[in-house]
């Protein structure tokens, strides 16, 4: 006697179910067998304290760096702030007739006026 397809897809469905299974199972156990052992060289280490000691004053130092880091962060980010409100403040202070590139004339003016000066004395007493 002949059983229905769908009979024996389904019987065939759970068997391979179980096979992927049972080989994760196996996968599981050989990756992690649940028996940790310690080390030749661990075991020989001495450690001052208990465990939980331990790790809770190392758990507080990893806070306590965490927070400096983000107070480091709020202050440089304070500053930044500071140093673009400053910037806005100068823009709006320059007068209305102000022009960047009349301004770096100007300037270029200036620094030539300076370098002429000190061409005459060099010329007047010799090299500084």
């Amino acid at each position: 006697t002949t059983r229905p397809v769908a009979d024996r897809l389904l019987e065939s469905g759970e068997k391979s179910t179980m096979r992927k299974i049972r080989h994760m199972a196996e996968v599981m156990k050989a990756e992690y067998p649940g028996k940790p052992v310690i080390s030749g060289f661990g075991a020989q280490m001495t450690r001052e304290g208990r465990i939980g000691d331990r790790l809770y004053e190392n758990a507080k130092e990893m806070n306590r760096r965490k927070e400096l880091k983000r107070l480091d962060t709020l202050r440089q980010e304070e500053i930044e702030c500071s140093q673009a409100r400053a910037l806005r403040e100068t823009f709006r202070q320059r007068p209305a007739d102000f022009s960047i590139g009349a301004d770096l004339y100007r300037r270029g003016q200036e620094t030539d006026r300076k370098k002429d000066v000190l061409r005459k004395l060099r010329d007047l007493h010799g090299p500084l």
